[in-house]
């Protein structure tokens, strides 16, 4: 990694980034999963799906902001 000149990352900095990054992806890919996809998606009833990703938009889009986040903090981490 090139850092600017007088710049310095220890391996301790390094570690504290990978962990939080870590700590912070697990609580997010669980709602995404978990909370959102699992409660929204039924296999098999492409209509039933549909019908519950517009009857909840909201969640929809915070689960794939959650998600979005995650594979951002999974390429830092």
């Amino acid at each position: 990694m090139n850092l600017p000149r007088g710049a310095s990352l220890t391996v301790r900095d390094a570690a504290l980034v990978a962990g939080t990054g870590i700590l912070a992806m697990a609580p997010l890919a669980v709602f995404a999963n978990f909370g959102v996809l699992e409660n929204l998606v039924t296999e098999g009833n492409a209509a039933r799906t549909a019908h519950g990703i517009r009857d909840s938009e909201v969640l929809f889009r915070f689960g794939a902001v959650a998600l979005l986040l995650v594979a951002v903090l999974d390429v830092v981490a």
